[in-house]
């Protein structure tokens, strides 16, 4: 299947990351879907590199377990975790909470702005219904929590495994109540500012909830799509 091209290799993109990006755009929005089958030369062609960074770049996607190789056979998307996503989503509430805990109890929140910035993303891609924007614009939103409160080197528990939970939101859009997500993360920023630790915490709760989908309901209408 041919590849979509978002955006041209940029300026001083490295040959490696330029198709790691395009990739993992096209795994994550599913035009490569799940199992499908994963070819270099193909790649190579279409993105007008040689095949050492199209291997470079698939396995930096087989260690976020998004393609999996089967030595002398093939080389596939690999299908929808259910486990890795519920992993990852307990995640994101444990260590986000305590993050949230520790901000509600510092004096100055200077660099907040970033994360209303963030926010602001989000809103302007829900507009415009752009999902892949909005769901980097909600990385992004993760990202800055962790930075702006100190916690950076923990992202990478988060960044791993994020794009598992959005290739099932793409099954089927609806299910993700996108504007209430924005809601709340105001409402945890705004908690925050005004060292509310209770109303910042209760509001992440609902948050989180809202990340998850109905996996059974998926994987009825997408079985071959999940892992069993």
């Amino acid at each position: 299947m041919p590849l979509e091209i978002v955006h041209e290799r940029k300026s001083g993109e490295s040959a490696k990351d330029f198709v790691y990006r395009v990739l993992k755009y096209n795994i994550t929005s599913l035009i490569l879907p799940p199992n499908d089958t994963i070819e270099e030369f193909a790649i190579a062609t279409q993105l007008s590199v040689s095949r050492t960074p199209v291997r470079e770049a698939i396995l930096a996607l087989m260690r976020e377990e998004l393609i999996e190789v089967f030595p002398q056979r093939s080389t596939k998307v690999t299908r929808i975790d259910i486990n890795i996503i519920d992993q990852s989503i307990f995640g994101i509430k444990a260590l986000e909470d305590q993050i949230i805990k520790d901000a509600c109890n510092m004096i100055h929140h200077g660099s907040i702005d970033t994360i209303k910035a963030n926010i602001e993303q989000e809103k302007a891609a829900l507009e415009k219904e752009n999902i892949f924007e909005l769901a980097t614009a909600l990385y992004k939103f993760h990202n800055s929590l962790f930075v702006v409160f100190h916690k950076e080197k923990l992202f990478c528990v988060f960044d791993r495994f994020f794009y598992h939970i959005v290739r099932e939101w793409m099954l089927e859009i609806s299910m993700v109540p996108f504007a209430q997500l924005i809601e709340h993360q105001e409402a945890i920023v705004n908690a925050i500012t005004q060292h509310n630790c209770n109303d910042a915490i209760m509001h992440h709760t609902f948050y989180v909830e809202h990340l998850k989908c109905d996996h059974e309901s998926l994987k009825i209408a997408f079985p071959s799509y999940f892992l069993n």
